[in-house]
């Protein structure tokens, strides 16, 4: 007989599975599975126990080289782990990680191998280490150990990182003679060569080996080598080389090698100036992105060493000439590493600046980066960037961050140095930058009067205001001492860049002042402080225009004198008024004349065209008898002065834009339907409306016109419609219509194109001013007349596409778009003002016709804003009360609104038909001033309409419309539930009709926010309860093959609303019979009807369970009242016995 050899153990399964955890799992599952092997391996049997382990320490070892995602991780760590809990031995891993990991150097193995190689072994030394279990090993194990690791970490560059760390794990756990004798003798060879060829790791190891072993590591030692202190100041530039030159090391320098230094005694400020600032130094000859690299480590060991700093230490860091430059930047790219590492150590000094700001001001700081943007600019060449630090967004929130008193201080120091007084002493003697710096003084004093986080008083706006409108507007010839800003004679030219920005500050300054939030002022102090201000300038004008040794820059002239005048006295005079009745009529007219009469300096004609009508409405709106509208063919005050508000809004301004908002805001008390017709006109012109009654309010105007010529007459028509609005003219249709022809005989024909017309035509030119023409023409053949066509139409042809054509067009249409989104600025003053009532109907025409006009991106715009304005209404609804407009007018909008949703077809222009009926129907049962009958007149219209639609008498609008108006409110249309379900309830009614019913119901079931009072409930649940007995037999009647798609959809969603009222119905409104017949008819539903049904089967079973659950818990209680009672009668019976 043979005998049978022995196989080799397997371990069981489980083990094996764990290795391909180990592998390929997750942190989690590597962990986990780690701690199972152990487990396992100290569980199994004893005569198997030694295998299992030999098995799992040569799996390990070889998986230490496998290329897989994470072999060598999961490995490496359940190895360690092994050895940790002595279920493998430290001298039998090595050698098996010598004998496994090892390649001969006649083997042929790929890169790759090699490389696998390489790293299995550092790992698994790596692990021997980690393991905690090196001190059970003999010296000369841990010497061979510290050999293998030298000699990896010289052969491979990219392991001196893992060899060089395991290094240090072993000096830190060995003994010190075994140190001594056996990896110091191995290790000393290599620290002799100091810093000829060191590197960050081997600073490191070195540090390591002199803190833990100072008398073997001695200081003679390093004085000889490396010299002593090892991090001293004379030592920077060598660690500054070993830092260059070594790759990924910037850990070990933040986290070890550092903190070293500064621990040994070395001032945050030395060690910056040693090795940080010569990192973040500009050198030109380097490449950008390796140049980065340099600065972002010098700010990453800046934020290193000040991690606990005073503050006088981060501000001189901070402050450093090389590091300031970096933190004040100008980087605008998103994400850039640079810029948010130099914005995080800033935002360090703002935290020390605000915890000490009694000793080190803002204010000192802001000075000390004058000066020192200035001595840099001094020192600066082609080849460095040019110092930009005042300007930067850092600088900016540091002036943010100062007191009151400070900015006091700081703006006098700006202001003197616009006017030539240089007290910091940091203006330049050369012209380019001097101008650079004024421009920056003056860019930051309009920051310190418009930051919200500053909110400067009154005396420092208006010292900053009228600085700008002194060097925009005036000259000053000889010094003037009373008048501000006058002691000096700097002047700009009217070309001069700085005179232009002065002037353009001036205007942005206005206009974020207007709107300026700072947080404990309301909407009237806002108003008062604004105008206060705007007074304070016209004084200051006033004040320059008397003084004769100010001159203006623009040519002023007596007649222009004479207006200012009229207009200073004017708005004096309104200033002195004490009405309190007229506030805001004052105030209206004040803030216009005081606006207009800076708008002279800049535009004097048309600022003086449109003080003409101010002055003539302000006269009448402050007569004391006034004559009634209707007594008078001549418009009212208000609406002369909406035209000239509404030509103001034309402007090219923002801040006429904000102005001419808030005066209308504050007329909104004396506006009339007039006035605001006037602006609903350059909404909407009449041209493009097409009938009196609104005519804009039929479906064909809102679609697109394909014709293009029909397009450019319509902008035409637009266009002057809007100039209709600034000139009153009665006539302007007819001029419309006729237009094109005026501009054609009005046209001057250049003499360049006359010259290319003679040319074309040749010898027929001479023709012109013969008699006998006929007789001339006829000698021309057909073919030299067609040659003579072609060419005047290239003539023409060309003179249009000179004439600029379709871009012309084009940016007209922008504009008057443009000039429309400023007008709904009005319209919103007006909704939200408490006169909201009275302007309804009037600015829901303009609004819901621009929700319908979204073919270009202009108009689209447009629209965006009148729907989010339609939704304004909508937030008002409640309580709006008309006094101007009638009843039978509201009646007659409201039909003009059914006839639209007739026409109306798109589903979101229904939807903003739907909204406008519905704030037309609830102005009207909200006004309190009509009687009971004559107060439900759009509702009994709104009402009729529905019974004809459901009855099929008329076909439209679409039922959308009216579920949409329910919808909104369904309380106030609950009466109409009653004809509904005798509708459904009639089997003469047809199915579609039947349909429409169950729809209208369900909007009617729809929960919203308004409270319903308790009668109204009590009507709600004895209809719905009707209706869930109407549709459960309905539903009973229905069979599989007469079921109605549309209808049986429409009755599924309308039970499933009644199911979902909890607050109405408590309980559920259906039985086992309507579950069972859904049930049985599933089968033929498609997949929406199926959804439905099952979420009312669904609703129904809970309510069984709830129920089965309610009866069992009593029957429970049942059961343990009666074992209670019969407790007392058992325990006397056992004292009996």
């Amino acid at each position: 007989m043979t005998k049978t050899p022995t196989l080799a153990l397997r371990p069981p399964k489980e083990i094996l599975d764990i290795f391909w955890t180990l592998a390929d799992g997750t942190d989690e599952q590597r962990t986990s599975g780690t701690i199972k092997l152990a487990r396992l391996i100290k569980e199994s049997k004893d005569d198997e126990k030694e295998k299992i382990q030999t098995y799992c320490r040569d799996r390990l070892v070889k998986g230490l080289s496998s290329g897989r995602k994470f072999a060598r991780v999961g490995f490496s760590v359940a190895l360690a782990q092994l050895l940790h809990e002595q279920h493998l031995q430290a001298d039998d891993v090595v050698t098996t990680i010598q004998e496994k990991l090892k390649f001969q150097r006649h083997e042929k193995r790929s890169k790759s191998e090699v490389g696998g190689i390489f790293l299995g072994r550092a790992f698994g030394f790596s692990s021997v280490v980690q393991s905690g279990r090196l001190s059970k090993m003999n010296g000369e194990a841990v010497g061979i150990l510290t050999n293998e690791l030298l000699a990896m970490a010289d052969k491979k560059s990219y392991l001196k990182a893992v060899c060089n760390k395991t290094l240090e794990d072993i000096v830190t756990q060995v003994s010190a003679d075994d140190f001594g004798d056996h990896i110091w003798l191995k290790l000393r060879d290599k620290m002799k060569q100091g810093w000829d060829s060191s590197s960050l790791h081997t600073i490191s190891l070195l540090l390591t080996c002199r803190s833990k072993f100072p008398d073997i590591v001695t200081k003679k030692f390093l004085k000889k080598h490396w010299g002593f202190p090892l991090l001293g100041e004379e030592n920077d530039e060598q660690l500054l080389k070993a830092t260059l030159d070594t790759v990924q090391g910037a850990d070990l320098l933040l986290e070890k090698i550092i903190p070293s230094a500064t621990a040994e005694g070395r001032d945050i400020t030395s060690v910056w100036n040693g090795i940080g600032e010569k990192l973040v130094e500009h050198l030109p000859e380097k490449r950008a992105d390796v140049m980065a690299q340099r600065q972002l480590l010098g700010i990453k060991i800046a934020s290193r060493l000040l991690l606990g700093a005073s503050t006088q230490q981060v501000v001189s860091v901070c402050l450093s000439p090389k590091m300031v430059g970096l933190i004040f930047h100008n980087i605008t790219r998103k994400n850039d590493p640079l810029a948010s590492a130099t914005d995080q150590l800033f935002e360090k000094l703002c935290n020390q600046l605000k915890e000490n700001s009694e000793s080190h001001k803002i204010s000192d700081l802001v000075e000390k980066l004058w000066k020192l943007e200035a001595s840099l600019s001094e020192e600066n060449n082609k080849s460095t960037p040019r110092v930009d630090l005042v300007n930067s967004t850092n600088f900016t929130r540091l002036i943010d961050m100062m007191k009151k008193e400070e900015i006091q201080k700081y703006t006098d120091i700006l202001i003197a140095m616009v006017k030539g007084k240089d007290k910091l002493e940091v203006i330049s003697e050369q012209a380019s930058r001097k101008t650079r710096q004024l421009e920056t003084c003056l860019r930051q004093l309009q920051h310190l009067v418009t930051s919200s986080y500053i909110a400067p008083s009154l005396d420092v706006q208006a010292k900053v205001l009228t600085l700008f409108h002194r060097l925009a507007f005036f000259k000053v010839n000889k010094k003037v001492k009373g008048i501000q800003h006058c002691e000096s004679c700097i002047n700009f030219d009217e070309d001069s860049s700085t005179r232009k920005l002065c002037e353009s500050l001036l205007f942005k300054s206005l206009n974020s002042i207007s709107t300026l939030k700072t947080g404990h002022q309301n909407k009237s102090e806002r108003d008062s402080h604004f105008l206060q201000l705007l007074f304070v300038l016209c004084q200051y004008s006033q004040e320059l225009l008397s003084c004769e040794s100010v001159n203006t820059v623009k040519e002023w002239s007596e007649t222009m004198q004479e207006e200012w005048s009229k207009l200073y006295n004017s708005v004096c005079k309104i200033n002195e008024s004490v009405e309190t009745e007229s506030k805001n009529r004052n105030h209206a007219f004040q803030l216009l004349l005081m606006y207009l009469g800076i708008q002279m300096f800049t535009d004097y004609k048309t600022a003086s065209e449109m003080l003409q009508d101010v002055y003539v409405c302000y006269e009448k709106a402050a007569e004391k008898k006034k004559k009634e509208i209707d007594e008078s063919d001549e418009p009212a005050w208000v609406e002369v002065l909406t035209e000239v508000l509404l030509h103001l809004m034309s402007l090219h301004s923002h801040l006429g834009r904000v102005v001419t908002a808030s005066v209308f805001r504050f007329l909104t008390d004396h506006i009339t339907p007039r006035s605001v017709s006037l602006i609903a006109e350059v909404l909407i012109p009449k041209k493009a409306r097409g009938d009196d009654a609104g005519g804009a309010m039929v479906e064909e105007d809102v679609k697109d016109d394909d014709d293009e010529e029909e397009e450019d007459e319509d902008d035409d028509m637009e266009s002057d419609a809007s100039e209709e609005s600034s000139e009153d003219n009665e006539n302007n249709d007819d001029e419309d219509e006729d237009m094109d022809d005026e501009e054609e005989e009005n046209l001057e024909v250049d003499e360049q194109f006359r010259e290319s017309v003679r040319q074309a035509l040749g010898a027929a030119a001479d023709l012109e001013d013969s008699d006998d023409e006929e007789k001339e023409l006829s000698d021309l053949s057909d073919s030299e007349m067609f040659k003579l066509d072609d060419m005047l139409a290239e003539v023409f042809r060309q003179r249009k596409k000179a004439s600029g054509g379709k871009k012309a067009r084009e940016e007209k249409k922008a504009e008057l778009a443009n000039f429309r989104l400023r007008v709904l600025d009005l319209v919103e003053n007006m909704i939200k003002s408490k006169r909201c009532g009275d302007f309804l109907l009037d600015v829901l025409k303009p609004l819901l016709l621009l929700t319908m006009r979204a073919n270009t991106s202009e108009n689209q715009a447009l629209c965006e804003r009148a729907k989010g304005l339609l939704n304004l209404l909508k937030s008002k609804a409640k309580g709006l009360k008309d006094t101007v407009h009638s009843l039978e007018e509201q009646k007659a909008f409201f039909l003009e609104l059914l006839e639209l949703a007739q026409k109306t077809s798109d589903p979101t222009h229904m939807q903003a038909v739907s909204m406008a009926s519905y704030l037309v129907m609830n102005l009207s049962s909200e006004n309190q001033d009509s009687n009971v009958r004559d107060q439900a007149g759009c509702l009994e219209i709104f009402q009729q309409t529905l019974t004809n639609v459901i009855s099929r008498k008329q076909s439209k609008p679409h039922f959308s419309f009216f579920t949409s108006i329910i919808e909104i409110n369904p309380v106030l249309f609950q009466s109409y539930s009653k004809h509904l379900l005798s509708s459904l309830k009639d089997e003469t009614v047809k199915i579609y009709n039947q349909t429409l019913c169950c729809s209208i119901l369900t909007s009617l079931c729809k929960k919203v926010d308004n409270k319903t009072e308790p009668e109204g409930e009590k009507k709600m649940k004895k209809w719905m309860t009707e209706a869930a007995g109407v549709l459960s037999q309905i539903m009973s009647g229905v069979n599989k093959d007469s079921i109605k798609t549309m209808f049986m959809k429409e009755l599924l969603q309308l039970m499933l609303a009644l199911q979902v009222r909890h607050d109405i119905l408590p309980e559920n409104p259906f039985d086992v019979t309507v579950k069972t017949k859904l049930v049985e008819l599933k089968s033929k539903f498609n997949t929406d009807l199926r959804r439905l049904s099952n979420k009312i089967i669904a609703g129904i079973e809970r309510v069984q369970k709830s129920e089965s659950g309610k009866k069992k818990k009593n029957k429970n209680k049942r059961k343990l009242s009666e074992i209670e009672g019969d407790l007392p009668q058992k325990k006397k019976l056992k004292q009996t016995i």
